[in-house]
């Protein structure tokens, strides 16, 4: 089941009006694609799944912070380190990032078939229709982060996405796929 949570105009805990500042499709990307944050919470950098985000970007939460105004991609931990503050910092996991590449382009390639018939349930997509290049490089997923979202939130059904991102720790579906019939 996907949900989408939009925030509008919500009341904070104090009985203003806030509207979170980050751009709720980068919250989801990051979310989705299982990215890392580092956010600061009471004065200290947290690093975290970017799920923990929820707490401090939705104004009814009691974590809320309305100082958080902006959310930002860069490739690894070590680059999330020169930002103020107010700035909500994302990166792929570094162990699996090669994966989720490999596992969108074999997802790509591979489009789920109907058990009975055998035949593609969805048409072949290829990533230049969402005007990116193939191969995808890790830099895709930081520079190019709004039509890799697009191509994972339109392409993929989430049991796509969640098959994806199961096996990126592993090198991708066609690396885990492989060690599991090693195993037999």
């Amino acid at each position: 089941m996907f949900m989408l949570v939009i925030f509008t105009g919500c009341t904070d805990r104090q009985g203003g009006v806030s509207e979170p500042m980050i751009d709720m499709n980068k919250f989801h990307y990051a979310n989705h694609l299982g990215f890392k944050v580092k956010v600061f919470y009471e004065g200290e950098p947290l690093i975290a799944a970017a799920s923990i985000l929820t707490r401090f970007i939705h104004p009814s939460s009691s974590d809320f912070d309305p100082s958080l105004t902006e959310l930002v991609f860069v490739l690894n931990e070590s680059e999330a380190y020169n930002f103020p503050p107010s700035t909500i910092v994302a990166w792929p996991r570094e162990d699996e990032i090669e994966g989720l590449i490999v596992g969108i382009h074999w997802r790509i390639e591979n489009p789920p078939s109907d058990l009975r018939t055998g035949l593609p349930i969805r048409r072949q997509y290829t990533v230049e229709e969402f005007g990116l290049t193939y191969p995808l490089q890790p830099i895709d997923l930081i520079e190019n982060w709004e039509k890799v979202w697009e191509l994972w939130s339109s392409v993929f059904r989430s049991s796509e996405q969640s098959f994806i991102r199961e096996n990126a720790r592993y090198g991708g579906p066609e690396q885990a796929l492989s060690e599991d019939n090693s195993d037999e």
